[in-house]
């Protein structure tokens, strides 16, 4: 029986517009009811995840910033913070490269590394509370996501072993956003794998089952498609 769904947000929940569909809201009401609890699993920050869902916000359950914000029925069950040495380590490699963008973020705000054009594509998405800084923030910040910003594209796997083979003691890199390479992983520890329409080819692979776009609200019918089979 199923008890538990969790599903990305970007390419997935969110249509085309990156909006959730209204139906969202009703099926997670409905799954809940009969003892389904529904899980946005996202990059996004736990806040940002409730003002999205804030219909249901106190109906479901997150894992937020890259699962370093996990919350059930409203409680923090964990929550990751960087130490201030990864992330002067983090910066220092950055600041090599005229390429890489470093963001920093606490729970309630985002530290740019670099002038705000830089992170333009990122702005109206999760970048809250914006503050240009120039060194990272003192030790007291308790840092829980970063993120590189990237603006040569088609060199982007070089730059993921570089970033490896200088920090991979101490972080793990992945590529994000249309790449979906980066729910590979995450997929390797999911009971029933069920991937869209539009992921990649690898992604595909380690599918139990294919399902439709985001376009096409193909989470929202599998949702509903549950919700009926409960009866």
């Amino acid at each position: 029986m199923v008890r538990l769904i969790a599903a990305d947000m970007d390419g997935t929940l969110l249509d085309e517009n990156s909006l959730l569909p209204e139906e969202t809201f009703e099926l997670i009401e409905k799954l809940r009811d009969r003892g389904v609890i529904f899980c946005a699993s996202s990059g996004r920050r736990y806040e940002t995840l409730r003002w999205m869902f804030e219909p249901v916000a106190d109906r479901m359950d997150y894992v937020g910033s890259l699962g370093t914000q996990v919350y059930a029925d409203g409680v923090l069950l964990d929550r990751e913070v960087f130490s201030t040495r990864a992330v002067l380590r983090l910066f220092r490699t950055c600041q090599e490269f005229d390429c890489f963008h470093l963001v920093l973020y606490d729970r309630t705000h985002t530290y740019l590394l670099n002038d705000q054009s830089s992170y333009v594509r990122e702005l109206d998405k999760d970048l809250p509370n914006a503050e240009r800084i120039f060194d990272p923030p003192s030790p007291d910040v308790s840092i829980i996501k970063a993120a590189i910003c990237y603006d040569r594209t088609h060199e982007i796997m070089d730059m993921v072993y570089v970033l490896e083979r200088e920090l991979g003691d101490v972080f793990s890199f992945m590529p994000s956003g249309n790449t979906w390479i980066d729910d590979y992983a995450m997929l390797r520890y999911v009971g029933h794998p069920y991937v869209m329409g539009n992921a990649r080819y690898a992604v595909k692979q380690i599918a139990e089952r294919v399902v439709g776009t985001n376009v096409e609200h193909a989470v929202q019918k599998e949702m509903r498609r549950i919700l009926e089979e409960l009866g």
